[in-house]
């Protein structure tokens, strides 16, 4: 097992698993997005930092720090999470903590997949934290001038995820045409045959209600069954110890 800590470093910080949960997944007819088990295992892939408080911030255009306006809508007297640092339009947050990987790990920190909000795109990094001594920033790049963008107390401002720093680099890329290898070949063809019956099948008068769930359930078109086949991430909660 490997270890990932959190040292604290101030009282906003607070840190929980990826949740599968997304709002505009519930509103999707009958939660159909649900049945996406690719979307939803990223959805719990990870860790997410949470914003300690309810804000709006808006942007002028302009590239000096001064250029973004936060509004906090909470009696917030003092609050270091959310500054405006960088200038040309970024947005910074300070997560409250600094991360601890063991050695040969880096941490990737990345906008919570699956979230949008409009005006506002989080900016992804790659931290050694196997021996830096400092904390990163997690940073927003406004998209659009004159717009306000809100963040609500709760709302995930970041995703850490363990990344092992050869892991890349291990894998040798390669294109081959898919009529050289008959297995492959063979199983789209099926795949192809029925994923086209099942499209079909819904423009009819009274389309199927269930979708295919062949990849849900780890399937295969000929019955057989995927043993290493992931439904969902479990993983372990920071424990906070005094």
């Amino acid at each position: 097992m490997s270890k990932l800590t959190a040292y604290r470093l101030a009282e906003y910080g607070k840190i929980v698993t990826g949740s599968p949960n997304r709002n505009w997944m519930d509103l999707t007819n009958s939660k159909v997005a649900y049945g996406c088990l690719p979307l939803v295992i990223a959805n719990e892939l990870g860790w997410d930092i949470l914003c300690a408080t309810n804000f709006r911030a808006i942007w002028n255009g302009r590239f000096s720090p001064d250029s973004i306006q936060i509004e906090f809508k909470d009696d917030v007297p003092e609050n270091h999470q959310v500054v405006s640092h960088f200038g040309m339009g970024i947005l910074t947050f300070h997560p409250g903590f600094l991360f601890k990987t063991e050695h040969g790990t880096n941490l990737l920190i990345n906008g919570t997949p699956n979230i949008v909000k409009d005006g506002i795109q989080a900016l992804d990094a790659v931290v050694e934290t196997d021996w830096l001594p400092m904390t990163f920033t997690m940073n927003w790049k406004f998209t659009r001038e004159n717009i306000w963008i809100e963040f609500h107390k709760g709302d995930p401002i970041c995703r850490i995820m363990p990344y092992k720093r050869d892991f890349i680099e291990t894998h040798e890329p390669e294109i081959l045409d898919i009529r050289s290898d008959e297995g492959v070949h063979g199983e789209f063809i099926k795949w192809s045959e029925d994923r086209a019956k099942h499209n079909e099948s819904l423009k009819q008068p009274n389309p199927p209600k269930a979708m295919e769930k062949d990849y849900f359930k780890g399937v295969l078109k000929d019955g057989s069954k995927i043993e290493y086949h992931q439904r969902k991430i479990d993983l372990k909660s920071f424990d906070e110890k005094k």
